[in-house]
């Protein structure tokens, strides 16, 4: 193995290779995505990325990123738009929430309480979302244990949650500041950051790995 620290330019040269393969990845999903309709290829496309990614962090990048992304795609078509049959009603849910709250009139019950109680509510959907892609493309469970195990992984691993936020509040914040970067990093960055903390919060459930 080269020690890229003795040896800086493998170490850009790494950093490059994934730079290319996160935006080819990304214009992989918006491609997909779009035929799909949009509103049925986002599941599918989603998984694929997560599963491509998965088995580039684990078993290196000599394989064709596209037949794999495609191979997960068509065989998960139906099962990913499941998950979101499922997540879009959530994220609707939270949505009309705070634009209720922007319609009552201002009080410390709804500031301080209801308020923050649905700032907590829309972190808990963004966190079981990232999770329940990576534990789906990483174990074999059925459709609802998913939901169960992207639970508990979350409260057992607190740092991997907690880093998974950070990354996507940074993420977000790059890609106020440069939009441009979002056409082939606003998806791939992102799922890289959560699949990295999620293989690692993995390793604290062996009996499932």
């Amino acid at each position: 193995m080269v020690n890229t620290e003795n040896n800086p330019m493998r170490g850009f040269q790494i950093i490059f290779d994934w730079a290319v393969k996160l935006a080819y990845l990304n214009l992989l999903w918006i491609l997909f995505s779009l035929l799909g309709l949009g509103i049925f290829g986002i599941g599918p496309a989603t998984v694929s990325m997560f599963a491509v990614i998965r088995k580039c962090l684990r078993y290196g990048t000599d394989f064709s990123m596209t037949r794999e992304f495609i191979g997960v795609y068509r065989s998960n078509f139906w099962y990913a738009n499941r998950f979101m049959l499922v997540l879009i009603p959530a994220y609707l849910f939270v949505w009309i929430d705070f634009a209720v709250i922007r319609l009552l009139p201002s009080s410390f019950i709804i500031d301080k309480v209801v308020f923050l109680s649905v700032i907590m509510l829309s972190l808990l959907v963004v966190i079981v979302t990232c999770y329940v892609f990576a534990v789906y493309v990483h174990y074999d469970l059925a459709f609802w244990r998913n939901f169960k195990f992207a639970f508990m992984i979350a409260g057992i691993s607190p740092l991997s949650t907690l880093m998974i936020l950070l990354g996507l509040f940074v993420c977000s914040i790059i890609v106020l500041i440069v939009p441009a970067a979002s056409l082939f990093y606003f998806i791939s960055v992102p799922v890289l950051i959560i699949q990295v903390c999620a293989l690692r919060a993995f390793k604290k459930i062996p009996e499932l790995a």
